[in-house]
């Protein structure tokens, strides 16, 4: 019973604590933090796990996650650079087109309102 401790009836993981400590610590984490807090206990207590059942190197792991988001960025950063620029070629070709337009369909205004004064 010092080992293990399993409330009465309940012989489910999440419903037991294991030993001394986990008898004593149960009902105070439970009060305090509840089940969403649990959960991150539980997370923290996942990753660390992980970390030393799979020889996990953090500073490794986060020199392979920073050279990622370097690649990442400079990739974003192209594409928002090549779409700026399609974006400012796009509306100065329009502009232009719209003030070429214009100056056509003046100057054919003013022949065709110069040769009605003229008949």
């Amino acid at each position: 019973m010092l080992f293990e401790h399993f409330y009465a009836g309940e012989l489910y993981p999440q419903l037991s604590s294991g030993g001394l400590i986990g008898f004593t610590s149960f009902d105070f984490l439970v009060s305090y933090i509840g089940i969403y807090g649990s959960l991150v206990f539980f997370s923290i207590f996942l990753i660390a796990s992980f970390t030393y059942a799979l020889q996990i190197q953090w500073s490794r792991l986060f020199k392979y996650c920073m050279s990622f988001v370097q690649i990442l960025f400079t990739k974003l950063k192209n594409i928002l650079l090549t779409s700026v620029n399609f974006f400012t070629n796009a509306f100065s070709l329009i502009s232009s087109n719209i003030i070429n337009f214009q100056k056509k369909s003046f100057s054919l205004n003013n022949t065709v309102g110069a040769r009605s004064y003229q008949n």
